[in-house]
């Protein structure tokens, strides 16, 4: 499974979940109004200190600062 991920992916499949709990997390800050724990738990990262740190590590920002960029856009 680890040969396919990097092989077919480029990735390893700790950044693909990764990837895809950022994912879930972004839409859940743009259409929702969901707490930062709660959108940390419904997306696996427990609570908003650890979605916090995932965000930083991939997106170079907060999740705070993320949804802020989309409200101020509308």
């Amino acid at each position: 499974m680890h040969g396919y991920f990097l092989r077919e992916l480029k990735i390893t499949p700790a950044k693909y979940i990764d990837h895809l709990r950022i994912d879930n997390a972004c839409r859940y800050l743009i259409e929702t109004q969901l707490s930062l724990d709660e959108i940390g738990e419904r997306c696996g990262t427990r609570n908003a200190e650890n979605l916090r740190r995932l965000f930083l590590k991939v997106l170079e920002t907060t999740p705070t600062q993320y949804r802020k960029s989309f409200s101020s856009s509308f």
